[in-house]
């Protein structure tokens, strides 16, 4: 007997006759970023250029979890059609609800080795495809997952861990080739990677885990003491029931430069568990390239200092028009203490020392340049 593949095969090359003389679109990559991507060409004050991100140490994928060269059909082909309809014929074969959501994580998966096999052949067009094709398969697990817990389907547990390890993994892989890539080609990898962060968050949901992580309440905290956050946008996110509903409202605010980035990916905590060391890299570089924009603006005077600090003493009245424009100080200064630095090279690690030299000595993992050696005395 045929296995469901070969019969799905079998299927397809009857359907592809319907296929196979149609032209085949054009695919422009959207302008969808995350994380990095809102940061182009905007005035920021909590957020920063995407050229602020260019030469800083890239993450490591761990090898497991590089996609491997795509040797099938790829989009662009005049029979790619087949490879979907096989799949979609697979899917329909498949009755268990669970293995076949196992099925789609799989072709998700497959796209995403078609799309670095196109960008690395520079084919960014075709490659879109494949990155539509991986979101639309990740939407309909997203809201097949959600239909399984309200039917209390017993393999719900085992999906949503199976979903959440694909998920991160993925936002791994799409951030790091993000760091990696061209700009043109980091617009696809973003989208990956913001489509994967809305999948965790709906596992999060789903599981009834806070809207709010532990971390991430912290620092919104700290921003509001320190002024950079309004007491109004506080209790706006405190009062948002769902990670989802989260991550939208705090894109929003970062995306206007109001809310920095290297918080806000503090909403990965599936990211943080499974792969702490590329999360805390990533950190680092967001955390790094927000005390690059500081050093660009007009640093506070002494007197304006002064006030600053008279200000925190009663942080619950509103901070004097005067020293606005500098409450960010204190944050770069406490960025620059605790910023891990040990993947920055020396020359990196001296640039921050500028304008926040004791705050930049004081952190543990900075490390001073050698000093010159002596100059031997001719005898």
């Amino acid at each position: 007997m045929f296995g469901a593949k070969k019969l799905a095969l079998v299927i397809a090359v009857f359907t592809l006759i319907a296929w196979s003389f149609r032209p085949q679109p054009l695919y422009a990559l959207k302008n969808q970023y995350y994380d990095f991507g809102p940061y182009y060409n905007q005035p920021q004050i909590l957020g920063f250029s995407f050229s602020s991100l260019e030469n800083l140490p890239v993450p490591k994928i761990p090898d497991n979890l590089v996609p491997p060269k795509s040797s099938g059909l790829l989009p662009g082909s005049p029979f790619y059609p087949l490879e979907r309809v096989t799949e979609n014929i697979q899917i329909a074969f498949t009755f268990d609800p669970v293995k076949r959501e196992e099925l789609r994580l799989g072709f998700a998966s497959e796209r995403m080795s078609e799309a670095k096999t196109l960008m690395e052949e520079g084919k960014t067009e075709a490659a879109s495809l494949a990155f539509d094709d991986y979101r639309d398969i990740f939407q309909e697990v997203t809201q097949n997952l959600s239909g399984l817990t309200e039917k209390n389907n017993p393999g719900f547990q085992v999906l949503a861990d199976k979903v959440e390890e694909v998920a991160a993994a993925q936002v791994v892989v799409a951030q790091t080739l993000s760091l990696s890539s061209p700009p043109v080609q980091a617009e696809g990898w973003n989208s990956v990677s913001q489509t994967a962060q809305r999948v965790l968050d709906e596992i999060a949901e789903v599981r009834g885990e806070p809207p709010l992580p532990a971390d991430l309440s912290g620092s919104i905290q700290k921003l509001k003491e320190q002024g950079l956050i309004s007491e109004e946008e506080s209790n706006k996110l405190y009062s948002l029931d769902s990670r989802s509903g989260v991550r939208e409202e705090l894109d929003k605010l970062a995306s206007s430069g109001q809310f920095p980035a290297s918080e806000l990916i503090k909403l990965d905590t599936a990211v943080a568990k499974s792969y702490p060391d590329v999360h805390q890299t990533m950190t680092a570089n967001l955390q790094v390239a927000e005390i690059k924009v500081y050093q660009t603006l007009p640093q506070p005077s002494d007197k304006i200092l002064e006030e600053i600090e008279k200000w925190q003493t009663n942080p619950l009245t509103p901070p004097p028009n005067d020293i606005k424009p500098y409450l960010w100080y204190n944050r770069a200064q406490d960025l620059a203490k605790e910023v891990d630095l040990s993947n920055f090279a020396p020359d990196q690690q001296s640039q921050l020392t500028k304008l926040y030299p004791q705050a930049v000595v004081s952190n543990p993992t900075y490390i001073p340049p050698p000093s010159p050696s002596p100059t031997s005395s001719a005898i």
